[in-house]
């Protein structure tokens, strides 16, 4: 279920894709990237990317929140958190010309929650939030995340994801080892790449 819903969420039109890669969009291909992740090829005249994309298990039904990593030839990836609400600042971002962001608690596996701040994109109604490295890290080597936020009505939202199962090589491979060379395999990441030897 939670793969379907992942489809219908960031910058690209997904809905096709839970009933069958022939209603996707043209120019788009969806495969699993490995567990609850998805990867989604987009191709068109002017450019050509890949994205990365887990959906969150949340109880708010009118929600689709998802984590999307989308890699562009010569370009930095985008890394977001597409929460699916609108956004408001909640702070500056020093390191990062004082750009508009929120606070977001994060907690992986049971290790102790942290307080990341992510820049909010613009326009806020776009609903997305510019994931910190350590956070994009966690996304490689945790098994389970859970987010916590406010949105722009101070309305508080928890989401749960399931990293673990991420082709995390098709990842640097397709993104490049300058992005994500760093973060360890997960466990279940080393098995796979042992398995395919």
């Amino acid at each position: 279920m939670y793969k379907c819903v992942a489809l219908l969420t960031g910058a690209f039109l997904f809905a096709g894709a839970c009933a069958g890669q022939d209603s996707l969009s043209k120019g788009q291909e969806s495969v699993s990237a490995g567990g609850h992740w998805i990867r989604v090829h987009k191709k068109d005249a002017q450019s050509e990317s890949v994205s990365f994309i887990l959906a969150a298990e949340t109880e708010e039904f009118d929600r689709h929140p998802s984590i999307v990593l989308t890699c562009t030839s010569g370009k930095r990836p985008e890394m977001l958190y597409k929460a699916d609400v609108r956004l408001s600042a909640q702070a500056r971002d020093t390191m990062n010309h004082y750009e508009p962001a929120i606070w977001a608690l994060v907690k992986v596996d049971d290790a102790k929650p942290y307080k990341a701040l992510w820049d909010v994109m613009w326009p806020p109604d776009s609903g997305s939030a510019i994931l910190d490295h350590k956070t994009v890290r966690s996304l490689l080597t945790g098994s389970k995340m859970r987010v916590r936020f406010s949105d722009s009505g101070d309305e508080s939202h928890l989401d749960d994801f399931t990293l673990e199962g991420l082709n995390v090589n098709d990842l640097r491979e397709t993104c490049g080892a300058r992005w994500f060379g760093k973060a360890e395999l997960s466990a279940s990441a080393k098995r796979d790449s042992k398995g395919s030897e």
